[in-house]
């Protein structure tokens, strides 16, 4: 696995430099790409998509530093409320939650899942996505009722975009079941 972390490593490192450079250079599109997405939004995209493999790989705070980049950008070119944004303020969520900083993470989570909902509607992927990791956060923080109710909006929203016996929807299923086990245990 970590010659594949280094791989990427190495790939993504190497995008984001071709895009710096094609931004200095005033390049406004790579062959094969649409004049829409500019080189301020490849840099942003590189950086998001960097900033997920360094948290994989337990980097934690170049992953915040590329997230925070992204979500400038993107913030900037595209507005507070585009969903290229709200998924750069989950991914800091994210972040927050890996590096402990639990309370953080729960802001820039329900940030992201407001505007989600408001803008996407609750069955969308990216929406059922942030219902799941704001859900398993609250549960790492004790809040087992707030939790439960994000993860069944997870789970059937899972089981209608991936299939009802889909990995994701089995994952939230299972941690409803754990809850209302440990909950019954307790009684």
């Amino acid at each position: 696995m970590t010659k594949r972390y280094a791989e990427a490593e190495a790939n993504f490192k190497k995008a984001l430099a071709g895009r710096e450079e094609q931004l200095q250079n005033g390049v406004r599109a790579a062959p094969g790409e649409p004049l829409t997405r500019g080189p301020e939004l490849r840099v942003a995209e590189a950086c998001r998509h960097y900033g997920i493999l360094k948290q994989a790989q337990g980097k934690l705070e170049d992953a915040e530093a590329l997230h925070r980049r992204s979500l400038s950008i993107f913030k900037k070119q595209l507005g507070p409320k585009h969903t290229w944004t709200l998924l750069s303020i989950a991914d800091l969520g994210d972040t927050s939650r890996a590096r402990g900083q639990l309370k953080a993470a729960e802001m820039l989570l329900k940030s992201a899942l407001r505007d989600m909902e408001e803008h996407l509607g609750e069955s969308h992927d990216c929406t059922v996505k942030i219902y799941q990791n704001l859900g398993e956060l609250l549960l790492l923080m004790g809040r087992k009722e707030d939790a439960l109710g994000l993860l069944e909006k997870a789970a059937k929203g899972l089981e209608v975009l991936r299939g009802q016996n889909s990995v994701a929807a089995c994952k939230a299923k299972e941690w409803i079941r754990i809850v209302r086990d440990e909950d019954r245990e307790e009684e």
